[in-house]
């Protein structure tokens, strides 16, 4: 079996960036998963796979959730003396790479992280960890306890006794960076920066040996850096449109905008001219100054993107570009980087009263949510659900990038998609869940909605549904559409194509509860009659109508352990009456697979079930195409057969079964859906929890 990335783009928060200053290894950061390594022009790739970490942590990522290792980066940065070697804190811990991250060796003895989070508010803060320019196994890390160091590349750490832990814990240390100006004792750079939130800035002027708190400088650190002249120039972490310079002993302070609005988020000090810095607003809007901080020109708001790339990032509604740091590339002259909420971009000599040009260099990232992933028999097209950027119409043989993503007239960024169905008597029709998240500043609303030309065009259904986030979805017939909606988790169906919607009869609420950060889909229809459903309900058991929804009974009382989060409701094509019953991911921090989180088969249309022989906590079940040569559809499981962990195919009615792989093209990122399709075999598609969809083929 051959796994892929399905080729999506880019799409997540990616929350820093690094380099060395020969410019010959760049690192970025991301907060769903993982971090990549690239060299600035050509494709980048991810580091964290399962082909990089060591054996032991795979193996305890797989038989027990610690450490959860589907999870973002906190910080990884480059040796500027070595740029092969690399280090990064991840998982709790930290790690050091002397092959830019082909491999990885725990390096962490002695380091507490603490409350440290990659995916929290402080994420997008940097400088958390800083390889001293002088010295390789020289590391200075942040953590919630405290600022720790390493004088031996990472064999050992010590906490720095004169630096108190930070208030609140989960901001960290930030702002820790070297001053090579003032050279080096020892083999070790003198000069270095640190800054302990809520406690304020600290230097040492002897290659860490003692630490003074610089008074009067700001308790918070978002971003620090310091000018070829020794300058120190760094972003208040409270009051965020105030910037701080320390020079001769003293500090300073500048606004970056004449009128204070509370939005600034990253700075960049050219490394080709000290007196020149440049800070960038949440919405990527830059303001420059050319008198090393002592005044700013103001927001310059005109900005424009281009994205050969992914065609999709140049198209996306972004008037704010969710700026998480800015540096100025250490080669090329005024070329300055910056990654953002939907990838990294650069931009060729950012100048005041001339638009911004960000140009996209995104190739090899996929950070996007994945919610849920369909495959229409017989379409080119593959479509995929997910979080922030709603519905993608993607290739299906995986050529090429979409040009644009679902907005259904709505002129909001951020609209995030939970379920998709095609309709059983026409694949062209295809149906989708949007709604909102509550946390979204400016949520887009409901806007679940069709199309009827395979995803060419949409239209949002003239009612929705209900109000909430999350939900599932299946369209027996194009105008009978029956949708679970938001976290309370009702039933509704319409036959009039979304026009109006009812509650179905007698059916309980909660299907879709445990949070909107969920993918059940507890709706199936049946695999030969398109007038019978099945419902899952959660604690409540199987339901079915055999009217095409207008009547609902309990068929069985059947539950699973998978309730809280990942439970799905799957029927064979081509099989009347066949259902397969998956727990799902049934939580965190327990021991792999749970026991009692079983995958159930029914085959008299959910009146009677059997275990499943062999399969343990199984995420998901999919149905494919049948094998040459065989009768029954394909079944793919990923969860545990016999102990293992992995995706499982088996091409004998589930009699027997055979490894297509433990981690899809490497990635250790969570499962959420599995998918297969019905007019090819062995076509298979998996949503991730934060780095978007692979696709896997038969070799």
């Amino acid at each position: 079996m051959r796994w892929d990335p399905l080729k999506i783009g880019a799409g997540g928060f990616l929350t820093g960036i690094d380099f060395d200053p020969a410019g010959a290894t760049y690192v970025i950061r991301a907060d769903t998963y993982g971090a990549y390594v690239g060299n600035g022009s050509d494709v980048w790739t991810q580091v964290v796979r399962s082909d990089t970490l060591p054996a032991s942590a795979l193996r305890g990522h797989v038989v027990k959730d610690a450490p959860w290792l589907s999870q973002g980066v906190y910080e990884i940065r480059v040796a500027p003396s070595n740029p092969k070697r690399l280090y990064m804190i991840f998982a709790g811990s930290i790690w050091r790479s002397d092959d830019r991250g082909t491999s990885w060796s725990a390096a962490g003895a002695g380091y507490v992280a603490g409350a440290l989070d990659p995916n929290d508010g402080y994420r997008t803060n940097g400088e958390k960890m800083a390889v001293d320019p002088a010295n390789p196994d020289v590391v200075y890390a942040g953590s919630a306890g405290g600022l720790y160091v390493t004088t031996n590349a990472g064999a050992s750490w010590s906490l720095v006794g004169a630096i108190p832990a930070p208030t609140p814990a989960a901001m960290g240390i930030t702002g820790i960076v070297f001053d090579p100006i003032g050279g080096a004792t020892r083999g070790r750079t003198r000069t270095l920066f640190a800054t302990s939130n809520g406690n304020g800035v600290y230097r040492s002027t002897d290659a860490g040996v003692t630490w003074s708190l610089l008074p009067g400088g700001p308790k918070s650190c978002a971003h620090a850096a310091v000018a070829g002249d020794g300058v120190y120039f760094m972003l208040d972490g409270d009051a965020s449109n105030t910037v701080y310079r320390y020079a001769h002993g003293a500090w300073a302070t500048s606004l970056a905008h004449p009128a204070p609005d509370g939005d600034v988020r990253s700075i960049a000090v050219d490394p080709f001219d000290p007196a020149r810095v440049i800070v960038g607003r949440g919405s990527g809007h830059l303001s420059i100054s050319t008198d090393h901080g002592v005044s700013f020109t103001g927001w310059n708001w005109a900005q424009t993107r281009t994205a050969t790339d992914v065609p999709w990032l140049a198209a996306a509604n972004e008037a704010s570009m969710s700026n998480a740091q800015m540096r100025f590339d250490p080669v090329v002259r005024d070329k300055l980087w910056f990654v953002e909420g939907i990838g990294v971009w650069y931009a060729m000599s950012p100048k005041t009263g001339r638009a911004t040009a960000w140009i996209s260099r995104n190739l090899g990232i996929e950070q996007l949510v994945g919610w849920d992933v369909l495959v229409p028999p017989g379409s080119p097209y593959v479509f995929t659900a997910g979080m922030d950027r709603c519905v993608f119409r993607g290739s299906r043989a995986n050529s090429s990038y979409p040009s644009d993503h679902v907005k259904m007239g709505s002129t909001e960024a951020l609209i995030p998609a939970w379920a998709l169905d095609y309709s059983k008597a026409n694949p062209q029709h295809v149906v989708a869940i949007v709604n909102d998240v509550a946390y979204y500043p400016h949520p887009a609303g409901d806007l679940s909605g069709y199309s009827l030309d395979g995803g060419a065009t949409w239209k949002r259904f003239p009612a929705q549904p209900a109000t909430g986030a999350g939900g599932n979805i299946v369209a027996p017939s194009i105008d009978n559409i029956i949708a679970v909606i938001g976290m309370d988790g009702y039933a509704y169906r319409s036959t009039d194509r979304g026009a109006s919607w009812s509650r179905l009869p007698g059916v309980p609420g909660g299907l879709h509860g445990g949070g909107w950060a969920v993918t059940k889909q507890v709706l199936a229809v049946d695999g030969v009659d398109g007038n019978t459903i099945y419902l899952y309900a959660t604690g409540n058991g199987i339901w079915r109508s055999t009217d095409g929804g207008a009547t609902w009974a309990r068929r069985s009382t059947q539950t699973t352990l998978g309730d809280y989060f990942h439970t799905k409701l799957r029927s064979v094509p081509g099989r009347a009456g066949h259902l397969f019953l998956a727990s799902g991911k049934v939580g965190w921090q327990h021991p792999n697979p749970h026991d009692g989180a079983y995958l159930y088969r029914s085959t008299d249309g959910g009146a009677t079930w059997t275990r499943v022989t062999g399969i343990g906590e199984p995420y998901d079940v999919a149905i494919g195409k049948e094998a040459p040569g065989q009768a029954y559809p394909a079944i793919y499981v990923v969860g545990w057969y016999e102990g293992a962990y992995g995706i499982w195919r088996s091409i004998d009615n589930a009699s027997t079964w055979t490894s297509i792989g433990e981690f899809p093209y490497g990635s250790l990122d969570q499962i959420n859906v599995l998918k297969a399709a019905t007019d090819v075999y062995g076509e298979v598609y998996a949503a991730f929890q934060g780095s978007g969809w692979a696709r896997g083929s038969v070799r």
